[in-house]
């Protein structure tokens, strides 16, 4: 039977910090475990209308004393943990459940067609308070499920062989928009702060507000949603915006444009970006991220505020002549 909600959790093995203690952690070359106790995926309930019927829903139960996080993951099941596209996957945030937390962020996303679990955390560094770093890791996902290996048939729920597992997370690589693009192999990520959706005429039509730190660059953009806010294709209502950089150009800055759209029934944001690269003038990249958008709070089914946490958004860059 699928579950109405799951509850994941990462915990991470640092030791508790006292009441007052700034959540830091040590950067530079250090390596982070974390320790997966358990993992569930629930494919759709076909035949039931909505996203009942056409979503899958992957949840984590880790645990290792220290601070828990309550995570889970919902796309739907031919999207195999990607975008509609196929080009980047989605990044989902896991909210913090015990515990003082020492990130700023972690999220998750799964690669369910090659069976392979991402995370990602963000936190601010002890050598250098000014500082922020992320560290990612992924591992393989040995998994049993309800239908036979090889069948074309999709399985409505699979688990893991082993009741524990690890992973362990480590900096880098990330963007940089000093290196040539072709040589570029990790994520270009994004912290989004200040998620807002500001209700002006009716909830079919919000606008939206947020920041975006572009972490390869600490360049911070401003989001706003255009006019009309709400545009609708064959498919979804979704949100189209701009990005604009309030940080003072300098040699480090990205070189193009930024977009967002956001779809609201799934609650998706994409992120792109689309620039020069450095020394290859004739050569361009386009950089696409997503991530779910963490619940805001409600008053009469309706949200009125912002998103309490901040979350990440990593992509990989595509280069294009």
């Amino acid at each position: 039977m699928r579950p109405k909600t799951f509850i994941a959790g990462i915990t991470s093995s640092l030791l508790l910090q006292p009441l007052g203690a700034t959540a830091q952690r040590a950067c530079g070359n250090a390596t982070f475990p974390w320790t997966i106790s358990e993992w569930t995926y629930d494919g759709p309930e076909r035949g039931r209308s909505g996203r009942v019927g056409t979503d899958s829903v992957v949840g984590l139960l880790l645990s290792n004393g220290g601070t828990t996080y309550s995570c889970i993951g919902t796309w739907p099941e031919d999207w195999e943990g990607w975008d509609e596209r196929g080009s980047a996957l989605i990044w989902h945030l896991c909210l913090n459940n015990f515990g003082r937390s020492v990130d700023e962020t972690l999220s998750f996303a799964v690669d369910w067609k090659n069976r392979t679990l991402h995370v990602s955390h963000t936190f601010k560094c002890l050598e250098d308070t000014g500082k922020s770093q992320l560290a990612t890791g992924s591992i393989p996902l040995e998994t049993t499920c309800d239908v036979p290996t090889g069948s074309s048939e999709k399985p409505s729920r699979c688990l893991t062989t082993a009741r524990r597992f690890d992973i362990t997370t480590q900096p880098g690589p990330t963007f940089s928009v000093t290196t040539n693009c072709n040589h570029n192999e990790g994520y270009l990520p994004w912290q989004v702060t200040n998620w807002t959706q500001l209700y002006q005429a009716s909830p079919m039509y919000p606008g939206h507000l947020f920041n975006a730190r572009h972490t390869a660059t600490n360049e911070v953009f401003k989001c706003t949603s255009i006019s009309p806010s709400s545009v609708t294709d064959a498919n979804y209502l979704f949100i189209e915006g701009n990005c604009t950089s309030t940080t003072a150009p300098s040699s480090n800055s990205t070189k193009g444009s930024t977009t967002f759209r956001f779809e609201l029934d799934r609650k998706l944001l994409t992120i792109a970006q689309w620039g020069i690269c450095p020394g290859h003038f004739h050569m361009k990249y386009t950089v696409v991220g997503n991530a779910e958008v963490p619940p805001l709070c409600w008053e009469n089914d309706v949200p009125t505020c912002e998103a309490e946490s901040a979350f990440w958004i990593g992509a990989a860059i595509v280069p294009n002549e």
